[in-house]
């Protein structure tokens, strides 16, 4: 066979392969492609979460950003004395973290069951400390 002939039976497999794939592109690479598309909403409504997150300012008496919590500051005077510390959260507190203190203090609960919609009773092992909290 001339050099002719395998060109021409080239580009004829060439031809057809063209045609397999663009007869099947659709299946392929849909144009609607779920996956794709999930996968953009998915990041997207993630990055738009993540965007709204606020911890808000930190400072006391102010609402904890868009979170359900509050921020309360409040100073210890004597260790281990058990301290009512007000809160605007309104209602009952879950819990708290501590977010600031002025030297080294561990807060514990001394009575969960005191804590109400506008007070939280805790102590502290080291006084006078100056704390930040959480009340969420």
């Amino acid at each position: 066979m001339d050099k002719p002939v395998y060109y021409l039976i080239l580009i004829g497999i060439c031809i057809i392969i063209c045609f397999i794939f663009l007869g099947y592109k659709d299946k392929l690479y849909p144009a609607n492609n779920r996956y794709q598309s999930t996968s953009y909403t998915i990041n997207d409504t993630m990055n738009d979460i993540m965007n709204a997150i606020s911890l808000g300012t930190g400072k006391n008496g102010q609402k904890a950003g868009n979170l359900d919590a509050v921020v309360v500051e409040y100073k210890f005077q004597v260790a281990v004395t058990n301290y009512i510390i007000p809160h605007k959260l309104g209602r009952k507190p879950a819990g708290y973290i501590l977010i600031f203190e002025d030297r080294h203090a561990s807060i514990f609960a001394t009575n969960e069951n005191e804590w109400t919609a506008s007070t939280i009773t805790l102590a502290s092992d080291n006084a006078p400390a100056t704390v930040r909290l959480l009340i969420f």
